[in-house]
Order: C-alpha cells, then sequence, then structure tokens
C-alpha cells in the first residue's frame, strides 16, 4: 500500500497540507461516474478535499491497429485538471528555470512510480489480461488553454507483434484503485481506433452506475485514508472495441 501511495502522490503533489481545507473546482470535473450533467455556465462549486477523489484527470485514448488487424500501440493521453496543473507547474518553477526541463522531470517520475501498478490500465481480449508492458515514449507537456494551465501525460505502449482484434471483444479500463484520483474519458470522442481499412471497428464507452450509498462512502473519506484501496474500480468506466472484418 506504501508504494501505491507513493505512486499517487506523485500525480497528486499539488494536494499539501499546506492547501486550504476548500478547493473550488469546475462542476464539469467533479462527477463522480460519467453521466450528463447540467452544467450553468460559469457555476462553480466547493469541494471538501476531505473526500474522494481529490484530483481529477481526462483521459484520451487512441488504439493502432497494422496492416494485419493486429493491435500494436496503444497511445493514452491523460489531462489533469487546472488545478493540479497549476500547483505542479508553480512548484517545479521553484527547482527548475528551464519549464521543459522540470517537466521531463516529473514524467520520469511519474513513469517510474506507475510502472508496478501497470499504469492503472486494464487491458483485456475476450476477458483474458494482455500485458501492457512500459512506455517506450513518454512526455509531459504544458497545454496552455484559455490561459489556463493544463498538463499532458502521454504515454505510448508498443505491443511487441501485436494482438488480433478480429472478431475479437476489447475493453480498458484505467482507474486509481484507491479512488483518489477521477479518471474518465470525457465522450467517446475522446477514443479513437486507427485500423488503416484492415477491419471495421466499433467503439462503445460504458459509464459506472455506483449506487449513491457508495458515493456518499467515497465522499466519507479522508484525504489521508488508506483503506479505500479497491474502490476506484466501482467507479472506473470501460471502453469497449468490438472488430470485425470488412
Amino acid at each position: 500500500m506504501h508504494r501505491l501511495s507513493e505512486a499517487i502522490k506523485s500525480l497528486v503533489l499539488s494536494l499539501k497540507s499546506s492547501v486550504s481545507e476548500k478547493v473550488i473546482v469546475p462542476v464539469q470535473l467533479t462527477g463522480f461516474y460519467r453521466k450528463p450533467v447540467i452544467v450553468v455556465l460559469g457555476l462553480l462549486i466547493s469541494m471538501d478535499l476531505y473526500s474522494h477523489p481529490h484530483s481529477w484527470i481526462d483521459l484520451q485514448t487512441t488504439l493502432y491497429l497494422n496492416d494485419a488487424g493486429q493491435l500494436t500501440q496503444i497511445i493514452q493521453r491523460w489531462e489533469f485538471d487546472p488545478y493540479y496543473s497549476s500547483i505542479t507547474l508553480a512548484d517545479l518553477k521553484k527547482e527548475y528555470p528551464n519549464e521543459m526541463e522540470g517537466l521531463q522531470f516529473r514524467a520520469e517520475e511519474m513513469v517510474r512510480n506507475l510502472r508496478d501498478y501497470h499504469y492503472f490500465s486494464d487491458l483485456r481480449i475476450d476477458g483474458f489480461n494482455v500485458p501492457m508492458g512500459t512506455p517506450n515514449e513518454y512526455s509531459l507537456n504544458n497545454k496552455r488553454r484559455e490561459a489556463e494551465n493544463i498538463l499532458e501525460l502521454e504515454m505510448a505502449f508498443d505491443l511487441g507483434d501485436g494482438v488480433t482484434l478480429k472478431q475479437s471483444t476489447l475493453t480498458l479500463q484505467v482507474y486509481d484503485p484507491t479512488y483518489y484520483i477521477a479518471m474518465a474519458h470525457s465522450s467517446d470522442d475522446h477514443i479513437h481506433v486507427i485500423s488503416h481499412n484492415a477491419l471495421s471497428c466499433q467503439k462503445k464507452l460504458i459509464t459506472p452506475e455506483p449506487p449513491n450509498d457508495l458515493i456518499s462512502y467515497a465522499l466519507s473519506l479522508d484525504r489521508n485514508e488508506t483503506s479505500s484501496n479497491g474502490l476506484g474500480i466501482k467507479f472506473a468506466e470501460t471502453v469497449e472495441i468490438r472488430c470485425s472484418s470488412l
């Protein structure tokens, strides 16, 4: 559990004890599961830090197939919330005069700490686990957007000789097992399958439906709570890809 906590801390260094108990976050980032949310423009809510989750990551996933219809590479992009991004950049600037140097250091730290936890990713073909290994390329970038700093971690996972997807169902879940961090694709538009016309693939984003008592339990957890390992799967969405011959 200690090593898992360290992996998570490397992603949420902004949530320190010096931070006040309340933090203002955009309402669209506070969904405990992906349901359509009516958002009033400009509406903000106050989120108690003494509850789970504490940070939010918007996901983008691209799957690359070769000419034989085999999955050969997965690229994940993790876009961190503005609060985490700004605080992290401020911390890095104290240590590294060069922003790119600091971002590279933090990327290496993230990738190293997440290795033993399979990068919070569970990839399966017809229910059988497929190891993704270690990303052969990765980077952390500052995607400045509308006067905000948005950090994005990009990781490319090569799958060697590839995995056959013809007449198969692929599922991918990306989640923090403790639910300290909420991770989700904002829509299926952030899921891409590049098939080179080898197969016809259909994508589906399956949202979880945790019961209200489980949501209440997550809200009740202290930010230092260590007994929540296993909670994340209850709030994890599932990417489903089905491929067939053209």
